[in-house]
């Protein structure tokens, strides 16, 4: 598979980017890749895993990297300005002169070593740096609340965007419980069902993160989402109607999976806007 995902890269970004659109959900697995040189220009990478990849004085001007692993890699020299890293994960990569200009890099993880050499660095937001205006410079504490939230992008990005079902036993524990769905559900196979209901109903359900709050192993998250109705999943005919739904959650992490959950969104509101039931 990996193989046939780098055949694709030599047709360039356009082309890449339109079979990304036309097969959401392949996951990118390109670990210990060898990018070095490349045109990658406007790539979308979000959510790849690029662990120990070396893209050595790659043109990545204005690649969405958001939520990409990128532990390890050699991005010496390579070409990000412009780029959309929000919540990419850097740990351990060689960022030696490495252009950040205009790029994003909103609850990206890393360390004040990552980023040595590297040209144009933005300042960090406060919620990922102990000291305003020195990059890197985050608690141990404030680190790891940046790569919990790098997992919850990720998470609405690969399970309920791209339908990468796959992505529920990676960053589901096997003893978790996820409460507030319809009465508990335990472990990834407790959660798949739920999640298959809900893609089944609306297939193009696309959910965006509108805010993310973390402290220590918990998240809170804030998000909206749309849909059409073009399936029974739910236990009645498909309308066809177009919905908007809106709820939150709060997660406990542990060692990059999810171990607790509790969920609230607008049920109501959901079956209202279907017709299901009247609305008040």
């Amino acid at each position: 598979m990996a193989q046939n995902i780098l055949f694709r890269l030599k047709f360039g970004s356009a082309v890449w980017n339109h079979w990304r659109r036309e097969n959401p959900d392949v996951a990118i697995v390109l670990e210990d890749a060898r990018l070095d040189g490349m045109i990658l220009t406007g790539i979308d990478f979000s959510g790849a895993i690029l662990r120990g990849a070396s893209m050595h004085a790659a043109n990545l001007m204005n690649a969405n990297l958001s939520g990409a692993d990128l532990r390890g890699a050699n991005l010496e020299e390579a070409d990000f300005i412009a780029a959309n890293l929000r919540g990419a994960i850097l740990t351990g990569a060689n960022l030696r002169e490495a252009d950040f200009l205009g790029a994003d890099l909103a609850d990206a993880t890393y360390s004040p070593d990552d980023l040595q050499g590297a040209l144009h660095v933005p300042a960090p937001r406060h919620d990922r740096a102990g000291e305003p205006g020195v990059p890197g410079s985050a608690s141990k504490e404030t680190a790891m609340s940046a790569e919990n939230k790098a997992l919850v992008h990720r998470w609405f990005d690969n399970v309920w965007n791209k339908n990468l079902v796959a992505t529920i036993d990676e960053m589901i524990a096997a003893q978790a419980i996820v409460h507030g769905l319809g009465g508990d559900l335990h472990g990834p196979s407790g959660f798949k069902p739920f999640q298959a209901t809900f893609k089944g109903a609306f297939p193009d359900l696309s959910i965006r993160v509108d805010d993310v709050v973390a402290e220590g192993d918990m998240v809170a998250v804030r998000w909206s989402a749309t849909g059409t109705h073009r399936g029974g999943d739910l236990g009645f005919a498909a309308t066809g109607k177009r919905v908007q739904m809106t709820g939150m959650a709060f997660l406990r992490i542990r060692n990059g999976q999810f171990v607790e959950g509790w969920n609230n969104f607008d049920q109501l509101g959901m079956l209202q806007q279907l017709g299901v039931v009247p609305a008040s």
